[in-house]
């Protein structure tokens, strides 16, 4: 199983069977880094996201937006586009965080 995920790897990081495991080591190392960094921009932009999803929600229940057919359309309308963001993020999230977990097996890393 073991072979199968490096296989796996280094196809994703281009590694070549033929190169020395100091090079595959190497940028599998360089992609451990990228994914971190991008699993924390991830992060932030889903709290962000988050936070604007929760005021948009305080604002469904307000009187001047529940009396008003327009405000209604335009903060649902906004509401969708936060949640289907929101879900486009946790989707990648979730895919950087399975190729990070299998990168730190292959490397014998334990903290992320």
């Amino acid at each position: 199983s073991k072979r199968l995920q490096r296989q796996t790897l280094r196809r994703k990081v281009n590694v070549k069977k033929t190169e020395p495991r100091e090079t595959s080591e190497k940028q599998l190392k360089n992609r451990l880094r990228k994914l971190k960094t991008t699993i924390m921009e991830l992060e932030k932009q889903i709290e962000e996201l988050e936070k604007e999803r929760e005021r948009i929600l305080s604002l469904m229940g307000q009187p001047f937006v529940v009396k008003d057919p327009q405000r209604i359309k335009s903060v649902s309308q906004q509401f969708e586009l936060i949640e289907t963001e929101l879900k486009s993020l946790w989707s990648r999230w979730e895919q950087n965080s399975v190729e990070l977990e299998e990168i730190m097996d292959i490397l014998g890393v334990e903290e992320r």
